[in-house]
């Protein structure tokens, strides 16, 4: 394990305790968490050379990856405890303290876990799918096992080199992906198995394109963030190629949403390396921001404009029409209904859900029971109202407190910290309109653990930097202690 323990010398090698320290602390953890996340970023790969025909097929493919997602979680949360275990083994209180209270959102999460075990399944209208999770989606309870335990082991990560291999394999995996992606839907490749006829072109892996959007706006922010970090030429370079092959795919994918998400990623990707490091060291960025407007206009010519036009007129229609009072007219219903590629309708009445269920919700995963077994394709609004607004409120909480963490030393974090830190939002972006799924959400907590394990790195110095200063201190009262002693006896010698 990853420590710097000042005290375990201090330990009596006697008790049951002792002894499973001694060999739980000879496992390294970070690097066992390291393994868990590649294991992830390499799982979208999964079902390249599959050939399928129907929708069976498909959700079997699903299924396959969200057991795979599952496992490497529970893992992690084996491997999380075991870290967990020594650490308070040697800090005790002073572990708790910075773990829970300082760190709010540590709390939060666990609380979350707990509210969704006896409220999301209690009161549940199906338990079998609150807690397995339905076929397609699997957002289960164990699902929520599973994202705490990818939260807790990627929290692992403290080494910096440890924190850019992930980002590495993340760059190159997605640029495989993209790449495969390409070849099957403009050469027609047809041994390459990533949709049937009845989903959007361009979905690579994911049964729906707009799952595939997701992973990509996540993944392009951390190939910007990889190509900021290189220093050579050809490595900047590369990751402007891997940059450049994953936004032709997103373009062709055509998912609104997170096109979005991703540009407003670069935008405060932009003003956030500005503040810390001044122009001087930001300005390689504009070049990949050139490349995104340059690739936009030649590859969706006006469709890009239409659609930012679209959704903006039909933002726009929404907010007169209720600013006038004419939300419960017959045109009132339809545009509202029909916003955000036909998402109003689902948005509304998973709201409309959410008030009717204030407290408990209805369940994890139970959503689809109530809006016609569809989705409301706004992650919060998901959470709303299948947790009660109070997991609602513990989720944002739990955000907002990282973020506002983040930002409060955005100018002490290391590169690789900032470039997680990205990641972590534009997902959260990109979750006003997606839906929360573990083929997608697995990457929110991946991304925010290893953003959390920075701060948890700092802790634990902090922790040793205290007990050392505690032992020095010790150590002088001692010493005071004998030479006062000894200046008596000599007193009491020459008297």
């Amino acid at each position: 394990m990853d420590s710097n323990e000042t005290t375990s010398e201090q330990k009596l090698p006697s008790s049951v305790g002792w002894k499973l320290f001694s060999f739980l602390s000879k496992i390294d953890t970070q690097k066992v968490s390291l393994v868990i996340m590649i294991l992830l970023s390499l799982q979208v790969l999964m079902g390249i050379f599959l050939r399928a025909t129907s929708s069976t097929d498909l959700v079997a493919l699903y299924f396959g990856k969200t057991v795979i997602i599952r496992f490497l979680g529970y893992i992690g949360i084996v491997n999380a405890l075991i870290d967990f275990y020594c650490k308070i083994y040697i800090h005790r209180v002073k572990e708790l303290k910075w773990t829970f209270l300082k760190r709010p959102w540590n709390g939060l999460f666990a609380l979350l876990l707990v509210w969704a075990l006896f409220v999301g399944i209690g009161i549940s209208e199906d338990r079998d799918l609150a807690f397995f999770g339905g076929a397609f989606r699997y957002e289960g309870y164990l699902s929520y096992l599973a994202y705490a335990g990818i939260f807790v082991s990627a929290a692992q990560i403290r080494d910096e080199k440890y924190r850019k291999v992930i980002l590495i394999f993340t760059t190159i995996t997605s640029t495989m992906l993209a790449g495969l992606t390409l070849l099957k839907d403009l050469a027609g490749w047809s041994f390459l198995m990533f949709r049937n006829g009845r989903v959007g072109e361009y979905s690579a892996t994911f049964i729906n394109s707009n799952h595939y959007g997701y992973y990509l706006c996540v993944s392009m922010i951390v190939i910007t963030g990889l190509y900021m970090m290189v220093e050579k030429l050809a490595w900047k370079i590369t990751c402007g190629v891997c940059f450049a092959i994953n936004l032709i795919v997103m373009l062709y994918n055509r998912s609104l949403g997170p096109y979005l998400a991703i540009i407003i990623g670069l935008v405060l990707f932009l003003v956030f390396n500005w503040i810390r490091k001044g122009f001087k060291k930001t300005w390689p960025i504009l070049i990949l921001v050139g490349v995104f407007v340059l690739f936009s206009f030649i590859i969706n010519n006006h469709a890009i404009i239409d659609d930012l036009n679209l959704f903006s007129n039909e933002t726009g229609n929404v907010i007169d029409i209720i600013g006038s009072g004419g939300a419960n007219t017959e045109e009132g219903q339809h545009a509202i209904d029909t916003i955000g590629s036909h998402r109003g309708v689902l948005w509304k009445n998973t709201f409309k859900t959410m008030i009717e269920h204030p407290i408990t919700g209805i369940g994890t995963d139970s959503i689809q029971l109530y809006i016609d077994n569809q989705i409301p394709h706004n992650e919060y609004l998901q959470i709303g109202a299948n947790l009660g607004i109070p997991g609602l409120l513990m989720y944002l909480a739990a955000l907002i407190t990282c973020f506002a963490y983040t930002m409060k030393n955005l100018k002490k974090i290391s590169d690789g910290t900032l470039v997680v830190g990205m990641a972590t939002l534009v997902y959260c972006i990109s979750a006003f309109v997606g839906i929360s799924i573990p083929v997608a959400t697995y990457q929110l907590f991946l991304f925010l653990g290893l953003l959390v394990g920075w701060f948890k790195h700092r802790d634990e110095e902090r922790i040793n930097e205290e007990e050392l200063k505690m032992l020095q201190n010790e150590g002088e009262h001692v010493l005071e202690s004998t030479d006062s002693s000894s200046i008596k006896e000599t007193t009491y010698s020459n008297n």
